[in-house]
């Protein structure tokens, strides 16, 4: 049998017992085991979680790391140990480790020295390699530094920086976690496990990493730099170059959003071209200067602005694990490996399961599948083991990646006794359920209450963060264009005929919809993308104006409308609000929040009642709450919208408005605070709406 092999999951409050469980599960399918993979969480006591592990495993070596969030067939978890065991004639397995210090190469360098002193290796001898390593040095790429220069020959790597908690909980150091090697665990470590095919032709080893993006800027190229650090790119500041595509806000937008607008940097080897990401760090304003992460040397690097979404990652998941399959061609799947970016996991937030269901269906229910949310995934940039292994190419050997997935599978040569087939999803997911019940109900609940308490706040982080990025991104082709048109007397008269154009078309549309419009042009896609976003939406509409428009000519009709609409626009636009569009004698607008939609409508109100050319009184109504910002129609006309439930229910209260009132939902009252509504006359009822199976409070407010 070419390979045996066991996969646990455990998931209980003991940490001690977790390690046991998990271990003395995947035992039972692998009784005698070459090597131990775990990973654990870090939230978990980690000496107790190994020491668990370890009394069940007893001799056999246990390599792994602390994690962020857990990967296996049982899908994304959390609080829980995950253990792989492994044994076959075809594969040498050997764990090295040792403190890291300061000296990060050196460390490296005596591991791998170490290992060659214990195996001898020929020229067609396969290596590949898994690391767990500290990322408290923010310096993982010197690891592989030393890899190489001591290694005779390029080595794949694959595998992540330890994580030590969640940036979320005060008190914890996200990035110094613990290692696992052999009988030690420890933390500062570099710890490797090396894994060599005895005989050629009997394993094969695959990999794969994926970014996966969407560009949003010109690729510029880096002009002055001092190692990872930027000063200029395209011969400008690099501080300038962000304010031109994010605002002059643009450090809160790298503040909040560094995980989803970054950069790639593109690395090419003759007609081979690599993409990577490099995320920005703290800028230093004094020197005008930008670190990137990982930390490798910028100078003359090509970079590109690009934004990550979360369709895309799960389908980057996918397209990584495809190439890996592939590259195993023949081979039987045995085992694979996953290490993905915790800021993928940021970005994913309620679709991360789907990015490791995307690995499972590409390899299946049969083939074991362990892995960790991490702090700086390495990978090759090749895929198949002879192109990562050979000296004379370019992009050879590995990597230290950011905000991507890695994959490393491992495959036998057919023809070779296969070990008996299991579905290790259902046997997982029996693990689970196992813990699960011998948890008590109190238990239960508050991690079940912690766990979506903190997904509604990542949820409404990651809605505040995007709408904050769409305000300030710039269009650079707009720019482009005046300058084309001052060096090209030709174009001077197109030019203003298209700007003249524009304007009428921008008067037409909404200012959210432009803005959107123009970054969709600029990122080379020709429609705005569907969004989920949070926003307070107002409802205005002119009581009795549909008798006094039958009764009077249309000159009239419209100047009448235009004295009540055109300052109430003005107003809107003031308080940070956007007209999605004018129905009739109707104004539906959305803000970014209760706040600013009510102090619009306060305005709007006093406004009518004190314009003597007036004869109406407006109903305002106000709701807050989700909405779809999505393209309907087809490919001759289409228009952006908001549609759900929220804006239903905001046009439900301004038909329920008393004339020259405001009517507010509940969620939107408890969001003013007293100092907004101080000296207004409220009134607390319930109202009957259409849609809605139980009565709705609201709030009407009189001037």
């Amino acid at each position: 049998m070419s390979f045996k092999k066991g996969l646990g999951i455990a998931a209980v409050e003991d940490p001690f017992l977790a390690g046991k469980l998990a271990a003395e599960r995947a035992l039972e399918q692998n009784p005698a085991p070459d090597i131990a993979v775990m990973f654990a969480s870090a939230r978990l006591d980690q000496r107790k979680v190994f020491a668990g592990a370890k009394e069940a495993l007893g001799r056999t070596p246990l390599f792994g790391s602390s994690s962020y969030r857990e990967i296996s067939n049982g899908g994304l978890t959390r609080h829980s140990a995950v253990i792989l065991l492994l044994s076959s004639p075809s594969i040498e397995f050997d764990l090295c480790s040792s403190k890291c210090g300061d000296k990060l190469e050196e460390t490296a360098r005596d591991i791998v020295r170490k290992y060659l002193d214990r195996r001898s290796l020929s020229a067609d001898s396969a290596v590949t390699c898994l690391l767990a390593g500290s990322e408290q040095h923010l310096q993982g790429i010197r690891y592989l530094s030393g890899i190489r220069e001591a290694f005779p020959f390029p080595l794949p790597v694959s595998g992540g920086g330890s994580a030590g908690g969640t940036m979320s909980e005060a008190g914890e150091v996200f990035f110094n976690g613990h290692q696992y090697c052999g009988d030690e665990v420890s933390t500062g470590n570099l710890c490797l496990l090396f894994m060599k095919a005895r005989a050629e032709g009997t394993v094969r080893f695959a990999y794969a990493y994926e970014s996966s993006w969407t560009a949003i800027a010109r690729p510029v190229r880096c002009t002055k730099t001092q190692g990872s650090v930027v000063f200029e790119v395209d011969h400008r500041p690099i501080i300038d170059y962000l304010k031109t595509y994010l605002g002059d806000q643009f450090t809160e937008v790298l503040a909040t959003t560094s995980y989803k607008y970054s950069f790639i940097a593109k690395l090419r080897d003759g007609e081979t071209e690599k993409c990577v990401i490099r995320t920005p760090g703290a800028i230093d304003f004094k020197n005008g200067s930008i670190p990137f992460f990982p930390a490798e040397d910028m100078q003359g690097v090509e970079i590109q602005m690009v934004q990550l979404s979360r369709d895309e990652l799960v389908e980057s998941a996918r397209s990584a694990a495809v190439r890996a399959r592939e590259t195993l061609g023949d081979f039987r799947p045995e085992a694979v490996f996953v290490f993905s970016c915790h800021l993928r996991h940021k970005v994913l937030h309620s679709k991360t399961d789907e990015e490791i269901a995307a690995v499972k269906q590409v390899f299946g229910d049969n083939v074991p599948i362990v892995g960790f949310y991490c702090m700086g995934e390495y990978a090759p940039l090749y895929n198949s083991y002879e192109e990562v292994s050979d000296p004379r190419k370019r992009l050879s050997g590995s990597r230290q990646f950011s905000t991507s997935i890695s994959i490393m599978a491992l495959g036998s040569r057919p023809g070779l006794p296969a070990s008996p087939e299991r579905d290790y999803r259902m046997l997982l997911r029996r693990h689970l359920d196992q813990d699960a019940s011998a948890t008590d109900e109190e238990t239960k609940c508050r991690k079940r209450i912690e766990e979506l308490t903190g997904m509604l706040g990542d949820a409404e982080k990651i809605i505040e963060e995007t709408e904050s990025a769409f305000r300030y991104i710039n269009n650079e082709h707009y720019h482009l264009t005046l300058k084309l048109q001052e060096k090209n007397e030709a174009l001077s008269k197109a030019n203003k005929r298209n700007e003249a154009l524009q304007d009428i078309i921008k008067q037409y549309t909404p200012r959210n919809v432009w803005k959107k419009a123009h970054l969709s042009v600029d990122a080379g896609r020709y429609g705005i993308p569907d969004e989920e976003i949070r926003c307070t939406l107002l409802f205005l509409d002119i009581k009795g104006f549909t008798s006094y428009a039958e009764k009077h000519p249309p000159e009239e009709v419209i100047a009448a409308v235009n004295r009540i609409f055109a300052p109430a626009t003005a107003i809107i636009y003031e308080h940070n609000g956007d007209v999605d569009k004018f129905i009739g004698d109707c104004i539906f607008a959305v803000f970014p929040s209760p706040q600013d939609a009510f102090l619009s409508a306060l305005r709007i109100q006093s406004h009518i009642k004190a314009a003597a050319e007036n004869s109406f009184l407006a109903r305002i109504g106000i709701n807050t709450g989700r909405v779809i910002a999505g393209n309907v129609g087809g490919a001759i006309r289409r228009d952006n919208t908001l549609i759900g439930d929220a804006v239903n229910l905001a046009q439900r209260l301004e038909s329920n408005c008393s004339p020259g009132a405001i009517l507010i939902s509940g969620d939107s009252h408890a969001a003013l605070g007293q100092d907004l509504l101080r000296d207004k006359k409220v009134t607390s009822r319930r109202i009957t709406v259409k849609g809605k199976s139980a009565p709705v409070e609201v709030f009407e407010i009189e001037l």
